[in-house]
């Protein structure tokens, strides 16, 4: 069983219209998401927020997307119960954790850095699986904050401390046929991109995040 702790950096097509209400200074403290359901074709959320109430609801009633919603006071806060439509950008975290083997831990912190942190429990190949789903998505990038791993008889042992996601794997597989690590250097970024058919900037940032991880192991870190 694995566990890992997500912070998904979320681009502008990514932002709901409430989160990115509250980057933008909207007086929200906290916004928790606690379960997210599906119904046909709506979504049904559960959230806990922290901060100016009315103000809150008045985001909910201003976004085109919000179908219904209630705002249940709360020691310290409030819990709104909220029915909305998905938008495109929604897909990828539902396609993401509809994949099966993985548990996502609640709650999911919506920040006002325009991410969401979230941990997600499961088997290695699960896990690896709604990673890269996301990370194939270039409205959001995903970096992983930390892992805690206990072994067991299923387990691939691929997912560790210092270990890659599966895109990041292909990124150095891409780069290594491409002769970009040979010397002198015979393959370029924009050779990697087209191998795994995504812009450059999203095929260096996996290049970094994975020679990142493979430095830490070496130095210990």
């Amino acid at each position: 069983m694995n566990c890992l702790h997500l912070t998904v950096r979320l681009g502008d097509e990514a932002l709901h219209p409430v989160h990115r209400a509250i980057c933008e200074g909207a007086p929200i403290e906290r916004e928790l998401l606690f379960q997210a359901n599906p119904e046909g074709d709506l979504a049904a959320l559960l959230f806990y927020i922290e901060g100016d109430h009315e103000a809150y609801e008045a985001l909910l009633a201003d976004t085109d997307q919000v179908e219904f919603y209630d705002l249940v006071p709360a020691a310290g806060g409030c819990y709104a119960y909220v029915r909305e439509t998905p938008r495109p950008a929604d897909e990828v975290f539902y396609d993401a954790f509809d994949l099966g083997g993985v548990v996502l831990v609640p709650p999911v912190a919506f920040r006002p850095d325009r991410t969401m942190r979230l941990t997600v429990v499961g088997e290695a190949e699960p896990l690896e699986a709604v990673v890269g789903t996301m990370e194939a998505d270039e409205r959001v990038q995903v970096d992983i904050d930390g892992v805690e791993s206990r072994p067991g008889p299923s387990r691939a042992g691929r997912i560790g401390g210092g270990d890659l996601t599966g895109r990041q794997r292909e990124a150095l597989t891409a780069a290594w046929e491409a002769g970009y690590y040979e010397v002198p250097r015979e393959g370029s970024v924009a050779d990697v991109a087209d191998a795994l058919g995504v812009a450059e900037s999203t095929a260096a940032t996996h290049l970094r995040k994975a020679e990142a991880r493979l430095v830490g192991r070496v130095v210990g870190e």
